[in-house]
């Protein structure tokens, strides 16, 4: 299963960031708030082997312990996607973007566990190549 690395993480914040238009996401990639945050996240998310897992602890991790200045949810949630892409079941989220928008801002906003999170990306998630 892939690896995940601080260094990869700060990329996809960074590159999130500077497509954002967005005036407060100016000047703020690649800006880490809690660098230990982030080393921590990704230590346990590497020892996890179910995809859904990983990319739940993810998810929910970085959504809700904001280790970045800017750009937490949408890392948040390209990392959880990445996960589940790169998996051997080679997963994307199926829910529609309304419904991802909604599901990672209750996240942000402490409603949902890590389990519920889990459980969500396995209702909303399937293979790719279907």
């Amino acid at each position: 299963m892939y690896s995940l690395t601080v260094q990869k993480i700060i990329e996809i914040q960074s590159w999130l960031i500077l497509q954002s238009v967005q005036q407060e996401d100016h000047g703020m990639a690649g800006l880490i708030l809690t660098p230990g945050t982030l080393e921590n996240l990704v230590y346990y998310g590497n020892n996890l082997q179910n995809p859904h897992e990983r990319a739940a602890w993810m998810l929910h991790g970085i959504a809700t312990r904001h280790p970045f200045y800017q750009g937490n949810k949408r890392t948040a949630l390209a990392v959880a996607e990445m996960i589940l892409i790169l998996s051997p079941e080679n997963m994307i989220i199926t829910a529609e973007d309304d419904a991802i928008y909604l599901f990672v801002m209750g996240i942000a906003r402490y409603s949902y566990s890590i389990e519920d999170v889990q459980d969500w990306l396995i209702q909303n998630s399937g293979n790719l190549d279907d």
